[in-house]
């Protein structure tokens, strides 16, 4: 079997940063590899530079559509993909050399169809070396059966929620895709994605840098947010179809606490979040019974009426969050 990786970049508008991205891609010590390059309609210099490195390596394949948002972009990627192996990266962020290396390394010793290494956040590209030697050591790897995943996943929210960052087997997407919506898109096929795998390896070092950019999609708030609302749900409905009933509570309880926060950003920005939640009552409603009423231990009896209040109507919750504080 080819042990080509596919390794997908969906880009918009990061001409900034794209170069320090596809020359990271382009040095990595595991050259059995195609860059594909999905170029969404940028209105900066980043078609450009697509087609200058596509000019320069034939394993760069550059797609360019019209802007379709990120979700469709890495659809329009995985459509496009014939390889076993796919990896994913941001156009924003970089890689180490070692990357795919390790990745398959880690994949091919513990027959995992998921791989993930650790990451490293940086704002400035001084404060990265995406050349540092990092030696492949077994010790370094943890595997996780699709259960324990999961469990990681719910319970302490670890697993890696991103998609990028990681090596997959190809075929842990079959009948996967991400959604149109511009946000939260990793949140909506996380869980799918580990259903769909046998088992999950964490290669425990830090060579994937993900950069922490100020114009970036998740420091602005919008109503579009309440699609980590939906991904949620999706994930509940997903996981009890699936019969793993006993993270229910948790997910229930992480519902909540996401739509709590959802409403007051909502009402900090002068949106009207009543109307934006109320396809979702039954689910808070239940979130509060199931995930945070079982937990009341957590809360004093203060902070379990305005809970309560959250989920039973949203105008008492407006009177009492006046009078008690909650954080």
């Amino acid at each position: 079997m080819s042990k080509t990786i596919t390794v997908l970049v969906p880009i918009y508008n990061m001409g900034k940063y794209l170069r320090n991205c596809f020359d990271s891609i382009l040095a990595q010590t595991y050259t059995d590899y195609i860059l594909l390059a999905v170029e969404d309609g940028s209105t900066d210099e980043s078609a450009a530079i697509c087609d200058e490195y596509a000019m320069k390596d034939s394993r760069i394949q550059v797609i360019h559509t019209k802007n379709q948002g990120q979700g469709e972009a890495r659809n329009t990627g995985l459509n496009n993909i014939v390889t076993d192996y796919v990896a994913m990266v941001d156009s924003d962020d970089c890689i180490n050399v070692h990357f795919l290396e390790r990745l398959m390394e880690t994949m091919e010793k513990t027959g995992a169809d998921i791989v993930c290494p650790c990451f490293f956040d940086f704002v400035n590209d001084s404060e990265i070396d995406f050349r540092e030697y990092v030696p492949f050591i077994e010790s370094n790897i943890i595997l996780y059966s699709q259960d324990e995943a999961l469990e990681q996943l719910c319970m302490n929210y670890r697993a890696a929620i991103v998609t990028p960052q990681k090596l997959y087997r190809t075929k842990v997407f079959n009948g996967i895709r991400y959604t149109p919506i511009g946000v939260n898109i990793d949140e909506w096929v996380i869980h799918r994605l580990i259903l769909n795998c046998k088992s999950f390896a964490i290669f425990q070092k830090n060579i994937y840098y993900y950069r922490e950019s100020l114009e970036g999609m998740t420091r602005n708030f919008s109503k579009k947010k309440i699609s980590g609302i939906m991904a949620i749900i999706d994930r509940i409905h997903c996981l009890e179809n699936a019969g793993y009933d006993q993270f229910l509570p948790t997910l229930y309880a992480r519902l909540h606490n996401v739509a709590l926060l959802f409403y007051k950003r909502c009402k900090e920005n002068g949106i009207d979040a009543r109307e934006l939640l109320k396809p979702y009552r039954k689910e808070l409603r239940k979130a509060f019974s199931v995930g945070v009423k079982p937990r009341k231990d957590l809360y004093d009896k203060k902070q379990m009426l305005l809970h309560w209040s959250f989920g039973i109507h949203y105008g008492l919750y407006d009177i009492l969050s006046r009078i008690i504080h909650i954080d």
